[in-house]
């Protein structure tokens, strides 16, 4: 019974609060009810005054007696207190009752009066910085000879507001103080009738629900002291233990987020109790730490799952270089698999970590592939060099021989240089691509396409191909100019060795849709099938081999191309169908990310 009664007098403070409340709210919505019916009054008053002007007006508007028109404003004003306006279709003041019209802004902007011009009667209330006030407005639409007007009526409405703020304030303060008093009130009775076994019971379940920074309040005597100073010193001997295994927690998991080996801890069961951000990537998978996550379904790799089942039946760790399907291709790794004792009574888990070595074993194939075409290319005009010098010692008291030997060592010479020069251009690309240091430069585009042109002009002019020039915009792009044109001089001379004779090629300069800038070099000539698309921008490689290196080319000029465009923080592409000719092209924006 005592708790019941101190609870009511706890809750009768509170009901009284919420009363208070809930009147000022009811005061609110009825002062804004009322000001909101005041305003409706006013502004259908002034929709009636505007009916009565208006015929009058118009007249004087049709005859143009401006003067006259604004001395009837005058009066009118006066004798129904209230501002009248005229405003013509461009919102320019022809008529006022308050100020000269000449002085006044353009009135377009106000809301009443761009609907008054548009034909619908519309009202509004605001302050006017013309008067200083609180205003209410009506604008009717008036149209005199084909031509658009409004007539708009205006009186204070400051008088109800200021009431309505006056009597809200008065209430809001009465509200106040009652809230006040109220709260006073509860709060003292909460102090004098909570009996202090009520914030023990409170705190030590704060510290049961795991929050051990309360700190239990002690009583000044009595049994209960002894009980709380208990609870508090195992309140801070449980804080100390959470933070230790908190700390060791978070330096575990920071270990196992940096690492970029995938590491994975199987349970006994074949369910994954842990893993870091690594394998989440790896096998495109995710869940909470409370998950059940199946190892079988999530890796999907017969070797894997054969690997983790050798690693629980030995002492030492197991390894194996696999080759798996990954949800963005085969890639290779390097898997390491050790048994640990996880609590499972003959049932060890297995910790796997899994390294990615694909970008390594592409190298090496890149790096044997790299060395095998170049030793072939350097091989076939070496030995017509050999063979033509052998031939060359034989050939002695034969000018004809001689010199048709000659023309061979020399133009095999010309390849072979050929070769290396864009070898090493190549490898200038992939160290300016890599170093900050590059240098960089504005340059106007069509100034560097042009020069391009003008070389690749003589070899077109001996097949009879035209090459056309369209650019829609010159743009000043930050690059390297000489890079640049080298690129468009490789894309056109490619465009002229595979089109036949009397046809053209297009060269164009173009802003893309996304802001690029985008340079394309069209051919009719014999076209790309699909499956080598994607393949012609790598070192060395030609759709027609024997074509290609009767046209003379080194299989790198396309990589050159493809460098240069990843230089410049953009790429290249084609689009190509067979027969039907190539699109090549390189799109950048006009700064690189690097020097933006």
């Amino acid at each position: 019974m005592k708790t019941f009664n101190a609870r009511l007098f706890i809750c009768l403070p509170l009901f009284l609060l919420l009363a208070v409340a809930l009147l000022l709210f009811a005061v609110y919505r009825q002062a804004a009810g009322l000001e909101e019916g005041y305003f409706e009054t006013v502004r259908s008053g002034l929709a009636a005054r505007d009916f009565l002007m208006r015929d009058l007006v118009s007249e004087y508007i049709r005859r143009g007696e401006y003067e006259k028109l604004r001395a009837y404003c005058a009066r009118a004003a006066k004798q129904m207190d209230m501002r009248v306006t005229v405003i013509d279709g461009d919102g320019k003041i022809l008529a006022e009752s308050e100020n000269d019209p000449h002085f006044m802004e353009n009135h377009l902007e106000r809301p009443e009066i761009a609907a008054a011009l548009a034909g619908t009667a519309s009202g509004a209330t605001r302050y006017s910085s013309t008067l200083g006030t609180d205003m209410s407005y009506y604008a009717m639409p008036i149209v005199v000879d084909g031509k658009n007007y409004c007539i708009r009526t205006a009186v204070g409405s400051a008088r109800l507001g200021v009431l309505l703020k006056q009597a809200f304030r008065t209430i809001l303060l009465a509200g106040i103080i009652g809230a006040l008093v109220a709260a006073g009130l509860a709060f003292y009775l909460f102090r004098l009738v909570t009996h202090p076994l009520d914030q023990l019971r409170r705190a030590a379940e704060k510290v049961a629900h795991g929050d051990y920074d309360v700190s239990l309040p002690v009583p000044a005597n009595g049994e209960i002291r002894t009980l709380a100073i208990a609870l508090n010193a195992m309140s801070e001997e449980l804080k100390a233990k959470l933070a230790k295994i908190t700390r060791e927690r978070n330096e575990r998991d920071a270990i196992l987020s940096s690492m970029t080996e995938g590491v994975i801890l199987v349970k006994g069961n074949g369910i994954i109790k842990r893993w870091n951000r690594a394998a989440e990537t790896m096998f495109r998978f995710s869940g909470s730490p409370d998950a059940e996550l199946s190892f079988a379904a999530v890796t999907g790799s017969r070797e894997l799952i054969r690997l983790t089942e050798e690693a629980k039946n030995s002492d030492t760790i197991c390894e194996a270089e696999l080759s798996l399907n990954m949800p963005d291709g085969e890639r290779s790794f390097i898997a390491r698999a050790g048994r640990l004792n996880l609590g499972e009574k003959r049932r060890p888990g297995v910790l796997l970590v899994l390294t990615d070595i694909t970008v390594i074993r592409k190298l090496e194939e890149f790096r044997r592939d790299f060395i095998a075409d170049v030793s072939h290319e350097i091989k076939t005009p070496l030995t017509s060099i050999v063979a033509a010098v052998e031939t060359l010692e034989s050939a002695q008291g034969d000018p004809e021989a001689q010199t048709r030997f000659l023309k061979i060592i020399t133009q095999q010479a010309t390849r072979l240089n050929a070769l290396v020069q864009d070898i090493l251009s190549l490898s200038n690309l992939e160290h300016k691509r890599l170093s900050p240091d590059s240098e960089m430069a504005d340059f106007a585009v069509e100034g560097v396409l042009r020069e391009a042109l003008e070389l690749c002009r003589p070899r077109a002019e001996e097949k009879k191909i035209r090459l056309n020039l369209e650019i829609s915009e010159n743009m000043t792009v930050c690059g390297d100019a000489r890079l640049l044109e080298q690129a468009v001089v490789n894309l056109i001379d490619n465009a002229v060795k595979y089109s036949s004779e009397n046809s053209e090629v297009d060269i164009t300069l173009r802003r893309t849709d996304d802001g690029l800038v985008r340079i394309d070099v069209a051919d009719h000539g014999i076209g790309i099938a699909k499956e080598h698309q994607e393949r012609v921008f790598e070192r060395f490689y030609r759709v027609d081999k024997a074509r290609s290196r009767k046209l003379g080319g080194t299989g790198l000029g396309l990589a050159i191309v493809k460098h240069v465009a990843l230089f410049h923080g953009g790429r290249a592409g084609v689009v190509s169908e067979p027969g039907k000719g190539s699109d090549f092209y390189i799109q950048f924006p006009q700064k690189r990310a690097g020097n933006a």
